[in-house]
């Protein structure tokens, strides 16, 4: 058992490949993306990719040589043993998705509403603790705004929104190897560097909208705030069509899941040559692929560690 309620992972699977598709739940705009590791924190969650050859490899969470984390484990999480059953390799195509409207691209957005968060020291948000007895609202937004924000000391303290997600819109002063991108989504960011900015659609659902520390410790010495969401229930984003037009509100028929925008294969790049994904399972929709194991990690108070077989 990995308990994370108080620390961050940084996965990694060295001699196999990685892919990243999604994050907190939430599709990259183009996915999948190669990534060589990961930074998680509590409450965050990831959909990855894998291939490996044959043999036994470690998945354990390995920071960057050199490089000091605060609040950050090391530590074994699955072994996986990796079996040669003469199935086909092939190379997996970039795509992107048809999107619920409320995860358009907001960098293409005009914000009318700003907030800026300041977490921390223990258990400070913007100089304020909590109090259940009496409370006031750190702030009050209309639904159907696009909200800029601009979050300070999420490199000791993970940011995190329920109900609505968040995109971030400028790069992190440390990607993480490519992990964290200017317009990825999540609804939990714990960083290796200090601060983040991003965009927050607030959709559909009036009321009060928490934001807290995800160290639990920390949100029970009161480090949480409310922000107070006003309008009419069911208000969205006016202008989430003119930004994609393919996007489709939760009350609209939008049928099963489309790949909208295949994208550009290895070989297509320069970068060699193999049998693409799409055409294997075409002609063997029965193979048991390589990419075919999909890794979900739910960090929000475990990982169970166990070994399993992935069949190549």
């Amino acid at each position: 058992l990995f308990s994370s309620i108080d620390v961050a992972i940084s996965p990694m699977l060295a001699g196999c490949q990685t892919k990243l598709l999604a994050k907190d739940g939430i599709y990259l705009h183009q996915a999948p993306r190669d990534v060589t590791r990961g930074f998680m924190g509590p409450g965050n969650r990831a959909d990855w990719l894998i291939s490996c050859p044959p043999g036994t490899w470690q998945l354990e969470s390995k920071k960057k040589e050199g490089q000091a984390l605060k609040f950050h484990c090391e530590a074994p999480l699955v072994t996986i043993v990796a079996v040669d059953r003469n199935d086909v390799a092939c190379e997996l195509p970039t795509f992107s998705v048809a999107r619920p409207c409320y995860v358009v691209d907001l960098r293409q957005a005009v914000p009318t509403n700003s907030l800026n968060w300041v977490l921390g020291p223990t258990p400070f948000i913007n100089g304020n603790v909590f109090s259940a007895g009496e409370h006031e609202h750190a702030a009050e937004i209309s639904l159907g705004q696009v909200v800029d924000m601009e979050v300070s000391g999420v490199d000791e303290h993970p940011f995190h929104i329920h109900v609505n997600p968040f995109q971030l819109t400028e790069a992190l002063s440390d990607s993480y190897e490519g992990y964290f991108q200017a317009g990825d989504w999540h609804d939990t960011i714990f960083t290796p560097g200090a601060a983040m900015r991003g965009r927050l659609n607030v959709d559909a659902f009036a009321g009060e909208m928490v934001v807290h520390c995800h160290f639990l410790a920390h949100e029970d010495f009161g480090m949480m705030h409310l922000i107070n969401v006003v309008g009419q229930e069911g208000t969205h984003f006016a202008k989430a069509k003119e930004i994609d037009s393919t996007c489709y509100w939760d009350d609209e028929d939008f049928g099963e899941p489309k790949i909208l925008q295949p994208g550009l294969l290895a070989h297509q790049r320069g970068r060699g040559s193999g049998i693409v994904c799409e055409q294997v399972w075409a002609t063997r929709p029965s193979l048991s692929l390589a990419w075919s194991v999909h890794v979900h990690w739910l960090v929000r108070a475990f990982v169970s560690l166990t070994d399993f077989v992935v069949a190549l």
